[in-house]
């Protein structure tokens, strides 16, 4: 994507299709340049034998029903804030669903119905979803770059989409499909929103004011004036929220009977279009954002994180036994493309 702009020049608009183009570049003028990414940095750490088989040995993974349904939901908002669609396209979503249901890629098995919840999450994201203001802004989404870590090593990546203010400042937004993040492990999390932070700042000087997750599957409501409701699940916000709307409700004068025809249609459906205008002019909801406080400590912390995995990583022999597996079930079963041929199960 090509945008028009001072403010633009300074940044090197680099995207998936022309990355190899660039790294060609740094290759042939230090030939012993190596590449990670902090996925790839990610993966290591949490299953060595999973990095062995995607780094090394290259093994083909069998797709996972969350990274598909993920990278639809992506494309529906790259396709937003790109201009290519003048509204949010749910068409992206439900094709990735439907082809997960034709060719048998299914959600973990439980007594709980993931997959329903999981739809249900989703569709009230393409309901609510409020675009972010285009007003003296500028977009850019999947926005590549190449961020040099010693003369040696470079880190790669993608951010999901950078916000250029009109006063030379920029914010950075990650979308997630991902379950909240709890705080003890905010800290890990945030690791690539400080990568994508001292990108931006050290490749191209611009001020990065905030950076933040979007979560799709989440709700954050505010109804009159009362305190904003925070990482609300989707899938049942305006339940979570019925007494609080009938509250005002019963301000603005509807009688009790009126109020439960109009509540419980709004919590059958989960959505509000049906509540009065008066009403439903007071109700705010979007998508739960969540901001992420990066410091010069935590950049340091990060650091020493790539540093540390790559000198790991570089130590190691290419014999597939010294590549442990991972100890996270959830991962193994659910999130790791190998789990067809990993033995974890009898290994642990």
């Amino acid at each position: 994507m090509l945008l028009e702009g001072d403010f633009l020049s300074k940044i090197e608009l680099i995207f998936r299709d022309n990355m190899p183009k660039h790294l060609n570049k740094i290759k042939e003028k230090f030939p012993k340049s190596k590449f990670y990414s902090h996925s790839r940095l990610e993966t290591f750490n949490q299953c060595k034998r999973n990095y062995y088989w995607t780094y090394i040995d290259k093994k083909p993974q069998k797709p996972g029903v969350y990274g598909l349904l993920g990278e639809a939901a992506h494309t529906s908002l790259e396709m937003l804030y790109t201009g290519q669609e003048k509204q949010l396209n749910k068409k992206y979503f439900d094709n990735a669903f439907d082809k997960c249901e034709l060719f048998g890629i299914n959600f973990p098995k439980s007594k709980y119905d993931i997959k329903g919840n999981y739809k249900k999450d989703i569709n009230n994201f393409y309901n609510v979803y409020k675009p972010i203001d285009k007003k003296n802004k500028q977009f850019i989404s999947e926005l590549g770059f190449i961020l040099k870590i010693d003369d040696l090593h470079y880190l790669i990546g993608y951010i999901d989409l950078l916000v250029l203010n009109d006063d030379g400042t920029c914010e950075i937004v990650d979308f997630k499909t991902s379950s909240w993040y709890s705080d003890k492990d905010l800290s890990h999390h945030g690791y690539q929103l400080v990568l994508y932070k001292m990108a931006i700042e050290q490749l191209y000087n611009i001020p990065v004011n905030t950076v933040s997750w979007q979560f799709l599957k989440y709700c954050q409501v505010q109804i009159g004036n009362n305190k904003i409701k925070e990482a609300l699940q989707g899938r049942n916000w305006v339940d979570k929220c019925s007494s609080q709307i009938r509250t005002l409700m019963k301000k603005k004068g509807y009688d009790s009977g009126t109020i439960d025809i109009y509540l419980s249609e709004a919590i059958i459906n989960n959505h509000i279009d049906n509540l009065p205008d008066d009403v439903r002019n007071e109700i705010s909801v979007n998508v739960q954002t969540r901001y992420y406080d990066v410091t010069d400590e935590v950049k340091q912390e990060y650091l020493d994180y790539v540093k540390n995995s790559i000198k790991q990583i570089e130590s190691m022999r290419e014999s597939e036994d010294l590549y442990e597996l991972s100890v996270d079930q959830f991962f193994c079963q659910n999130l790791c493309g190998f789990s067809d041929i990993c033995k974890w199960r009898t290994i642990k």
